[in-house]
């Protein structure tokens, strides 16, 4: 269902290509979406923030006390039905260029490096910026996190952001508020 929300508001736009921003499980509505490669090919750049793209222990948890009891949920636990064809070869298909951005202290998607995806350009926050304390919920509030964001639409994003690119990432992500 969110998936097809997703395709309508895309087709709303009237735009040829289209960037993608997909927050925790919005990513793995955005990457549902892509699935079909005509609709990959619409897709200029997708960032996932936080993204279980396999799984959460989280879900997992809630699968383990009843499929009934957690619903949608239950779709990220760890080798659920829906990761398990999402992550069936290409991880990343043809079309847009893939950015995961996460956080080495993510208490939401356990363990953290889950949200890394092959093919992708895996950004974990502390490599970029090491005394970076972000959580889950922060990857859409921190200035930081909002700066690879930015970086990675703008197509201005270092090929591998590390500590130099720290404090101009802050920056650019603090521009907008």
């Amino acid at each position: 269902t969110s998936a097809t929300a997703l395709g309508a508001a895309v087709a709303r736009t009237g735009a040829a290509r289209v960037d993608l921003v997909g927050y925790s499980a919005g990513g793995v509505v955005v990457r549902l979406w892509l699935a079909d490669p005509v609709r990959a090919l619409r897709a200029r750049r997708v960032v996932l923030l936080g993204t279980p793209n396999h799984g959460t222990e989280l879900a997992g948890a809630a699968a383990a006390l009843g499929p009934g009891m957690c619903g949608s949920v239950c779709q990220m636990a760890p080798g659920s039905g829906l990761l398990a064809e999402l992550n069936r070869g290409d991880e990343t298909p043809p079309g847009p260029r893939f950015f995961s951005i996460w956080t080495a202290f993510d208490q939401t998607v356990t363990p953290p490096a889950t949200a890394a995806l092959d093919g992708a350009a895996n950004i974990r926050v502390q490599d970029v910026c090491p005394s970076a304390r972000l959580g889950h919920g922060d990857l859409v509030t921190s200035p930081l996190a909002l700066g690879l964001v930015v970086g990675a639409l703008q197509g201005t994003l270092p090929e591998d952001p590390g500590a130099g690119d720290c404090a101009a990432l802050r920056a650019a992500g603090a521009g907008g508020r």
